[in-house]
């Protein structure tokens, strides 16, 4: 978890600040990561194999599904890399918009994995809650940042080029959110192993507490570009 964590925020800081060092310390990392996917999940499979009860066979299947899920963080690091590697290389400058876009949604990338990570590592359900919402605000970031990126491209604002990358970070940042959201499922169920993903999700987003914090995360992450717009 913490390596997966570390290794994406590595990653993003290669897009203001390019170093080969680094962009190969993400690689180095990545593959470390894989190598502890395969020997967790080897380890979990054995270990459901000798008797548990129903509720520890529920831990052991919800820690097998994590680990994949803190495995493909690390591969949307390499992504994100990549993407950092043709921006460097190609000499690529976003417009204005762009730039401020992309920093908003490193921020709420940066603070969703914070809470995902903390959640599973110190066993919060109170941060896992607050995982649900901010993904669906950095769902909805995206949907914007595409339909204004289209339109800067349209308007010849941005270039080809520079919207095949741009386009490629939003789907990684939002990705990275989603694997959150499944190790904050994962945090849920351990507190109610009866719980269906599809079911805990809609009763999430009919709680107060949700539209408490999805109003917070909205005024923080999407409302400074809404008002710009205007």
């Amino acid at each position: 978890a913490k390596k997966a964590h570390k290794n994406v925020l590595r990653a993003i800081s290669l897009l203001s600040d390019y170093d080969q060092k680094r962009y190969q310390k993400v690689y180095r990392k990545e593959d470390v990561i894989d190598k502890y996917e395969d020997k967790l999940g080897n380890y979990i499979v054995k270990i459901g194999k000798n008797g548990l009860d129903d509720k520890q066979q529920a831990i052991s299947s919800e820690l097998l599904s994590v680990i994949g899920d803190f495995e493909r963080l690390s591969d949307h690091a390499a992504n994100i890399s990549e993407s950092a590697a043709e921006i460097n290389e190609k000499k690529i400058v976003f417009s204005d918009e762009a730039t401020k876009e992309i920093s908003l949604l490193i921020d709420a990338t940066g603070e969703i994995l914070t809470l995902a990570t903390s959640a599973f590592m110190e066993r919060r359900r109170d941060l896992a809650t607050k995982v649900e919402p901010l993904e669906e605000v950095i769902d909805e970031m995206t949907k914007l940042f595409k339909s204004n990126h289209i339109e800067r491209v349209s308007q010849n604002s941005c270039t080809i080029v520079t919207g095949f990358v741009y386009s490629d970070l939003l789907t990684n940042f939002e990705r990275v959110a989603d694997h959150c959201s499944n190790i904050a499922f994962a945090v849920m169920h351990s507190y109610d192993i009866n719980a269906e993903e599809h079911m805990y999700t809609a009763n999430v987003a009919e709680s107060n507490e949700f539209k408490n914090y999805y109003r917070q995360y909205f005024e923080k992450y999407i409302l400074p570009i809404t008002k710009e717009e205007e």
